[in-house]
């Protein structure tokens, strides 16, 4: 399974939010941004995401983009493993690394060459969430969330999804890890930062 390059971005910060376009050579334009404080942020989220929309009551469907800060990055070695033991490995790595539940956490991963080793990264489902309802809010659709990382960190851009679909780049194609478990324990009481995102007025890349 391959996924199409999307024309928008929506970039969420503890700040504002931006929109940005693809043009040409795949390169990135930044379309405008609404700051957080903005007394008419509602209205002014309405008529950047309207004015780029090609059918106001369409769905704008885009990458979100959640702030680095958010999400864990590492490599871990995965020694060749496939189906269960791929898996295993990787719920340990994670929740040994990392102060969450291997079901609280949502990843993706693209192998190194030839040594063993991948690049893994990670976010909890609980920030992925609290950005999925605050774009639609406003009317956003994500294709996927990621955010922007180091090449050295992560050689293309992470793909988060809020369901069971997984991370397929089309040109890297990472070794899949059977989806998480239905259910999901309580989050760790450190609430992530991206949660100041949400107390706005109410309604990676390739």
């Amino acid at each position: 399974m391959t996924t199409v390059n999307t024309k928008y971005a929506v970039d969420l910060s503890n700040e504002g939010v931006s929109l940005w376009c693809r043009g040409k050579k795949s390169t990135w334009k930044l379309l405008g941004k609404v700051a957080l404080d903005a007394p008419d942020f509602s209205s002014q989220i309405e008529a950047l995401k309207n004015g780029h929309s090609s059918d106001k009551n369409e769905g704008f469907t885009a990458q979100v983009r959640i702030p680095a800060s958010e999400v864990f990055v590492s490599e871990i070695d995965l020694m060749g493993a496939k189906g269960a033991v791929l898996a295993k490995r990787i719920k340990s790595f994670l929740e040994e690394n990392t102060p969450y539940k291997y079901d609280d956490l949502v990843f993706d991963h693209v192998d190194k060459s030839g040594d063993g080793k991948a690049y893994i990264a990670a976010v909890t489902k609980q920030t992925i969430s609290e950005a999925k309802e605050f774009i639609t809010a406003y009317g956003f659709d994500a294709q996927y969330y990621t955010t922007k990382l180091e090449k050295a960190d992560f050689p293309r851009i992470p793909k988060f999804y809020d369901g069971d679909k997984p991370s397929v780049e089309e040109t890297t194609p990472p070794i899949l890890a059977p989806p998480p478990k239905a259910s999901t324990p309580p989050a760790p009481s450190a609430e992530p930062e991206i949660c100041l995102l949400y107390t706005s007025p109410s309604p990676r890349d390739s």
